[in-house]
């Protein structure tokens, strides 16, 4: 496992490497027709629309037909393309029915179910027509969809654009609790490259691939840690969190190196940005059981001296994304009296993102 993951990082450092230097992974980006499945894939499409996810979460299933009526809902997170073409997530509220996960990707369609309901710039990854089945392992935590042929149409100028593919429907399928990782297979045949841009896919797909992946400066082959960081972005109508993975030298402690990746602020040439004044100083931070406990100086609390939301917010979705805990206890110089009386005690990664959008 540790061997293929590592060959994962070296092949997504090389691609991240080349894109950020205008080049193809495989050469120039000159534009090529999506290459068809072979003529044995056309007989097997018998996936319909139907969806085995019993496994993924019983507990978000409908259980009785009066539902029909009276339609309930559940608050899920869905990842969806921007207009600056990052994946960002949104939470919306989405049918509550038996099958939530084939629901959950429906919503991912192009002139599917979100159409009406996406702010506008962004759009669902996965092609129109498409048509998908899945079923999960659950003792591997393991969801297999299978995708028509229909999937191979999605749109995609770069093999950054390919990735993003994938990471939107991955972020989405893991998600759910108890599932961790996500086979695509295309009329029954495994996905090992997307087919436009060569972009490989190696095994399983996880959160251990990254999100709109970046590389940090004075990086080295084979030496990388990941993080995952939240920024803002702000348009003329909205302002929401979006995830980057960002590779950095390697490390040990990813919770002092996530916030030192906030404090050092996003990439130029994103249109992100960071609430967090970058003379703040990381004092101390410990992960113990499902807590992180993170020190800061008084530059924490910018100019007006408070601690603002914005910070809260990009403080708490990057810890919790980058380790196992569920909530982050934020102190300033050791104590908490400078902060509101709900902001000194721990808070938990909310359920919902980025739902202020809808």
């Amino acid at each position: 496992m540790m061997i293929r993951n590592g060959m994962k990082w070296i092949i997504m450092f090389s691609m991240v490497a080349i894109l950020l230097t205008g080049c193809g992974l495989y050469g120039p980006e000159e534009k090529t027709e999506i290459d068809p499945p072979p003529a044995t894939l056309e007989s097997q499409d018998t996936t319909g629309s139907t969806l085995e996810v019993t496994n993924v979460n019983p507990d978000q299933t409908s259980s009785s037909a009066e539902n029909d009526q009276d339609m309930k809902t559940v608050k899920f997170t869905i990842y969806f393309l921007d207009e600056k073409g990052d994946v960002v997530p949104l939470t919306m509220d989405i049918p509550k029915v038996v099958g939530i996960g084939q629901e959950v990707l429906n919503y991912m369609i192009v002139d599917g179910p979100a159409a009406a309901m996406l702010p506008a710039g962004f759009k669902p990854v996965i092609p129109a027509g498409t048509k998908l089945s899945m079923k999960v392992e659950a003792d591997q935590k393991l969801a297999k969809v299978d995708f028509s042929r229909e999937f191979l149409n999605y749109e995609a100028e770069s093999a950054a654009d390919e990735k993003k593919i994938l990471d939107a429907i991955t972020w989405t399928l893991t998600e759910f609790p108890t599932v961790e990782q996500v086979e695509i297979t295309v009329n029954g045949y495994p996905l090992t490259e997307m087919p436009k841009w060569k972009t490989p896919i190696l095994g399983p797909l996880s959160r251990l691939d990254g999100i709109n992946l970046e590389l940090a400066n004075n990086i080295q082959m084979g030496h990388t840690t990941p993080v995952t960081i939240y920024f803002q972005r702000t348009t003329a109508d909205h302002e929401y969190l979006v995830p980057v993975t960002r590779l950095i030298p390697a490390t040990e402690d990813i919770a002092k190196a996530t916030i030192e990746q906030l404090i050092l602020g996003p990439k130029s040439g994103t249109d992100l940005t960071s609430s967090l004044l970058p003379s703040t100083k990381v004092l101390d931070v410990k992960v113990s059981n499902n807590l992180v406990v993170a020190d800061f100086s008084d530059d924490l609390l910018g100019f007006n001296q408070e601690l603002s939301q914005k910070v809260i917010d990009m403080i708490v979705w990057s810890l919790t994304e980058n380790t196992p805990a569920k909530s982050v206890q934020i102190k300033v110089q050791g104590k908490t009296e400078t902060l509101k009386e709900n902001q000194s005690k721990p808070i938990v990664r909310p359920i919902a993102i980025n739902a202020s959008l809808l």
